[in-house]
């Protein structure tokens, strides 16, 4: 996978070198399991959360450093696909969800 530096890129003319990495490393994960898969019945699923990942919404930075010092696994694809951009909004599912819990409407 080859990208350069400074062709535009999604409309965006310069991006850092670790943001041209982290794409090419996703490029060239997505490719290595669309041949050859670690296991074949999990190909069709690598690809949904591949795609998944390109599409939804990133992260708000300060959520992303508190799930990255928490080591969740799958928790950014998860709060990006039920729509929990940043720390209020998840303050808020868990308001709701406790809420909801305790009868307490």
């Amino acid at each position: 996978m080859h990208y350069k530096k400074f062709e535009p890129i999604d409309g965006v003319k310069y991006r850092e070198t670790a943001d041209l990495q982290e794409i090419a490393k996703t490029l060239f994960n997505r490719q290595r399991t669309q041949e050859h898969g670690v296991n074949k019945n999990n190909v069709l699923k690598h690809l949904i959360l591949a795609q998944l990942n390109d599409e939804l919404p990133a992260l708000d930075p300060q959520l992303l450093t508190y799930i990255n010092d928490k080591r969740i696994p799958g928790a950014d694809l998860f709060l990006r696909m039920i729509g929990c951009p940043n720390v209020l909004a998840l303050l808020f599912c868990v308001y709701e969800n406790w809420r909801c819990s305790t009868g307490i409407f």
